[in-house]
């Protein structure tokens, strides 16, 4: 017989993220009874919730994301622009005076290829230059307007090159054919570069938008679940994570977001979310398992005097459950999980508890004890069938030295009290 008993898991609850860890994986860990997992569900289920309400209204996020997904668009269309641009330049083929002496039948091949001989191999005829400068022209104008003074943006010094070398031919110079080349090939990496350029900032803004969204969502992610938690003081995350809200938005709002701005809010946000979730898996398995305690004595025919509550250290959650036909057993539960049971003798209210005990009273506690040893263990039983892993560490015979007392409070209690008998005992489960 055991009066005073301590019951150990064998496996703690493993910290899951409650962000990635939905379905299976709460279910599945280990340590964690059915009550646990359902009870973490739950918290995830309300918290995606919370989450999606949340995000549907904050209009700084949903102004942000309109203006990024335009920009986005906007950058892919002018990126197609100055791709193709590139590629004509780069198949541009200048003509050299054999190409042009070669020319089959009319007066304008013969004409420019006399041009050609005329001015020598290393010069261009001013046609010829005239008409790439046109397709180089063409191939800047593939910047639309709004775009062609921004920064970075070659348009204005190579329109400005292109400009003198017209105002060269205007005054009836010629221009070398290495010269018309390398003006062609600047033009085309000009725009090679520009546009691996715009392909660099649109990656970075697309990066930008994604991790603005993966904080937010965890921080609102995070806020319902704080929500969800029930017996527990969660006020310090709730006020950090509305702070963390108020940056993110604030940085959404901005016309531009300076780089790294995001990075401490990231960081701080990993930190919180680990103790968060740590907080989120003891909290459920300790509901979890005062529920599967309370649950499971009362289907063997206990009744709970007094449910689970903190002690005033915060250190263990306690509870006083009725042993059928008299008597009480104390239920703590510690913050490291281990179970202790403790058999009290019950005294009607206005009893000294000092009193020395009766034959009749220790006869009584010792079948009550032999009662709850045999319980005990089928209610370890239970809880291991509901994946609550326990086994018994200690167990010590109750002795009359150190049997402690407890006294009914109400004349409720007395008359619940007197109506038990040691008959009344339930049906074997």
């Amino acid at each position: 017989m055991s009066g005073t008993v301590v019951v150990a898991p064998l496996l703690m609850p493993e910290v899951l993220s409650l962000l990635f860890g939905t379905n299976a994986a709460i279910s599945a860990a280990a340590g964690m009874g059915i009550g646990a997992g359902a009870i973490l569900k739950e918290c995830v289920k309300a918290a995606e919730a919370r989450r999606e309400r949340e995000k549907a209204r904050l209009s700084e996020w949903l102004a942000f994301r309109e203006r990024q997904m335009a920009s986005m668009e906007m950058a892919r269309s002018l990126e197609g622009d100055v791709e193709a641009s590139e590629r004509r330049l780069e198949q541009m083929v200048l003509a050299g005076p054999s190409t042009a002496h070669g020319v089959g039948d009319g007066d304008g091949p013969s004409q420019l290829a006399a041009a050609h001989r005329a001015l020598g191999a290393e010069r261009v005829a001013a046609a010829e230059v005239r008409a790439s400068l046109a397709d180089m022209t063409e191939a800047l104008d593939a910047f639309p307007e709004p775009y062609r003074h921004a920064a970075g943006n070659p348009w204005e010094r190579l329109s400005g090159r292109i400009a003198a070398v017209l105002a060269q031919l205007d005054r009836g110079e010629t221009l070398a054919r290495e010269e018309l080349e390398t003006l062609r090939e600047t033009v085309r990496l000009s725009l090679s570069d520009f546009l691996e350029g715009m392909r660099r900032r649109r990656e970075r803004t697309a990066e930008l938008h994604a991790r603005m969204e993966k904080a937010l969502d965890a921080v609102l992610f995070y806020q319902g679940a704080v929500e969800a938690l029930e017996g527990e003081d969660f006020s310090r995350y709730a006020g950090e994570l509305a702070t963390m809200e108020r940056q993110i938005l604030s940085l959404c709002a901005a016309d531009t977001v300076p780089e790294g701005a995001l990075d401490p809010v990231e960081r701080r946000l990993d930190t919180l979310r680990g103790e968060i979730d740590k907080a989120a898996v003891r909290n459920a398995q300790r509901r979890g398992l005062s529920e599967s305690i309370t649950r499971n004595l009362e289907e063997m025919g206990y009744r709970a005097a007094q449910a689970f509550e903190p002690d005033q250290n915060g250190l263990m959650h306690r509870a006083l459950f009725r042993i059928p036909g008299g008597e009480v057993v104390q239920v703590g539960l510690h913050q490291n999980f281990q179970l202790a049971f403790e058999v009290l003798h019950e005294r009607p209210a206005g009893a000294d508890p000092n009193a020395p005990f009766t034959l009749d009273e220790l006869a009584r506690l010792s079948r009550q004890e032999g009662l709850w040893c045999d319980d005990m263990r089928k209610l370890i039983r239970r809880l291991v069938a509901e994946g609550y892993q326990y086994a018994v560490s200690y167990e010590q015979p109750l002795k009359e030295a150190s049997i402690r007392v407890s006294v009914v409070e109400s004349a409720e209690d007395v008359l619940d009290h007197a109506d038990s008998a040691p008959e009344s005992r339930r049906m074997e489960l």
